[in-house]
């Protein structure tokens, strides 16, 4: 208890040092505002080494006495440790309404940019954002008309709204009227309309807002700016509302078959994800037509791949509806689906071919999701096992997507020194191999890690380290015990250690590989690090009578960090030199 005192004691000293620094009398003006904002400059770390109630009760008053005096460039700083400071230290102060007091006159400024600044501030209040400042919130926003005043205005209400249950009420209808003003400008209208996102506490007012969002939708000649906030307003409103999402998903889609913009086609596909993940009111028809649109998409491909990457999201977050959709392929959308897919592998070849592998790694996740779902054992007795036709089927288009793969592979392979880029396709393609092995037999699983083992053995050199790397990982997740026992990896190690001269990091791999997936009992474990630490010695140049290893450390250390997270301790004792 007494050392929090003195930490008080201490903290009332510092700001009254930095209060005699920042009123000290000037030699010139210039040096006047810099003495000011160093000390600005350091308030906010002075509240996070002393987050005590008084301290910082203290701190604030100081604060908005200082904005209150001085003139606009004081003031940003300011509005700037209020923007720096932690929500949860401006929690801490009482006196918020003295605070505000102080703060408030400047608002009967006739300087709009002063005014500005302060809305700005009073936007940062979290302790009680339904005040009387609120109503000069509202009244600035009608009578502002200098811009940098009205954007203020705007900010503050949305940063109100979005704590407030009662502001939104009180704001909308001045929202409403703003954005049905033919002289609000464009730029104006993308700020308001944002703020509907909060009026989603109450029915009447969340519809109401829906109707004017659709009405700004319906307006001739709406720019693409202001049709993307519309969607992105009405999804995040209606996704907190809990309603009309229906209606929500079919104006997406629309947007997405009919509207030839790239940047609304875009944003409608984020949209999707945002309202459609884990959504129920998602149906076979939303699927069906979402896969149809994406899969016949002709776009630049950074559209397409957004498109891919949300039906692949959407596939997996709704198992049962795509489960459906497979065990009913005679049905109309049955059918649509299994043609969407083929579409969807047609465009996996192609992509190969002319090797854009954004979009080879974005066809082969949607396959591999469709093919994980309807493989993967159900879980409870009420889910839908797929009968033994669509489970050859699946089998084969997973077979397909493995053989795609390892296409993707070999010419990725060919380029020395690795592209960033590459190493990125790798890493996803190899992913969704892992995923796809991992729903196969021992048998098939064995093969494709021999299949990878022989590949890390053939890339392995020094401009491809980042391949085998991958790799590894690659292999780690293929890996069965049932595989390979203890002595037929000694025999990879042995083979390993004698082309190091050659391949110095193929050996690190391996040894690698082997410290991941080997499961052992605690017994068996020190057999085999001890058959282990033979060959490290022999790998590191091991010298005897002064107790360390000659050559190869870095890649010892790298090998020590991987003993020790996988607990394989009695291979980190010895020294390297």
């Amino acid at each position: 208890m007494a050392e929090v005192k003195n930490e008080q004691q201490d903290g009332h000293k510092i700001l009254v040092e930095l209060e005699a620094k920042f009123n000290a009398k000037p030699r010139c003006a210039v040096q006047g505002n810099g003495t000011q904002i160093h000390v600005l400059a350091t308030f906010a770390d002075f509240l996070e080494q002393y987050p005590f109630p008084v301290v910082i009760n203290a701190g604030i008053l100081k604060l908005a006495d200082w904005f209150r005096k001085s003139n606009n460039v004081i003031k940003c700083h300011v509005y700037k440790v209020f923007k720096q400071a932690s929500e949860l230290h401006l929690a801490k102060v009482i006196n918020i309404e003295e605070t505000v007091r102080r703060i408030m006159p400047v608002l009967e400024s006739n300087d709009p940019c002063a005014r500005a600044i302060t809305l700005r501030v009073l936007g940062y209040d979290p302790i009680n954002p339904f005040c009387l400042w609120s109503c000069s919130i509202l009244e600035r926003l009608e009578l502002a008309t200098e811009r940098e005043e009205l954007e203020a205005a705007i900010w503050a209400g949305d940063q109100i709204c979005s704590r407030s249950a009662r502001f939104p009420s009180v704001i909308f209808s001045k929202i409403v009227t703003k954005l049905k003003d033919t002289d609000t400008t464009i730029d104006i209208k993308l700020r308001l309309v944002k703020i509907f996102r909060h009026m989603h506490r109450d029915i009447a007012m969340a519809r109401e807002a829906k109707e004017t969002c659709l009405e700004l939708l319906k307006q001739e000649h709406n720019c693409e700016p202001l049709v993307i906030v519309v969607l992105r307003t009405l999804t995040l409103l209606l996704s907190e509302a809990l309603i009309d999402r229906n209606q929500q998903i079919d104006l997406l889609l629309s947007y997405i078959m009919n509207d030839r913009r790239e940047r609304v086609q875009y944003s409608a596909f984020q949209d999707l994800i945002l309202l459609g993940k884990n959504d129920l009111m998602f149906d076979r028809l939303h699927m069906t037509s979402l896969l149809h649109a994406v899969t016949t998409m002709s776009a630049s491909t950074r559209l397409e791949q957004r498109a891919l990457k949300c039906a692949h999201v959407l596939i997996w977050s709704h198992p049962r509806l795509i489960t459906h959709l497979l065990y009913d392929r005679t049905s109309s959308d049955g059918e649509a689906f299994i043609s969407s897919l083929k579409v969807c592998e047609e465009k996996l070849v192609r992509s190969i071919h002319s090797q854009g592998y954004t979009l080879v790694v974005a066809c082969a996740q949607l396959l591999c999701s469709v093919v994980r779902i309807a493989l993967i054992r159900k879980e409870t007795a009420d889910e839908m096992d797929v009968d033994q036709t669509l489970a050859s089927d699946v089998f084969s288009l997973g077979n397909r997507v493995i053989d795609y793969i390892r296409l993707a592979e070999d010419n990725l392979y060919i380029t020395v020194p690795p592209r960033r880029q590459d190493i990125w396709t790798l890493r996803e393609l190899l992913k969704v191999k892992s995923r796809i092995c991992r729903l196969m037999s021992d048998e098939v699983r064995g093969d494709m890690f021999l299949e990878g083992y022989k590949l890390l053995a053939t890339v392995n050199n020094e401009l491809l380290d980042d391949y085998t790397s991958i790799l590894v990982s690659y292999l780690s997740s293929i890996y069965s015990q049932s595989l390979s026992s203890v002595d037929r990896f000694f025999d990879l190690l042995t083979n390993a250690l004698q082309s190091r001269r050659e391949r110095p990091k193929f050996f690190v791999n391996i040894v690698r590989l082997f410290l991941q997936t080997a499961k052992l009992s605690l017994t068996e474990r020190e057999e085999v690090s001890d058959r282990l630490m033979l060959l490290l010695k022999e790998y590191g140049g091991w010298n005897e009578p002064r107790q360390l290893f000659t050559v190869n450390a870095w890649e010892l250390y790298c090998l020590g960090k991987v003993a020790a997270r996988y607990g394989w301790l009695k291979l980190l004792l010895q020294p390297a030199g």
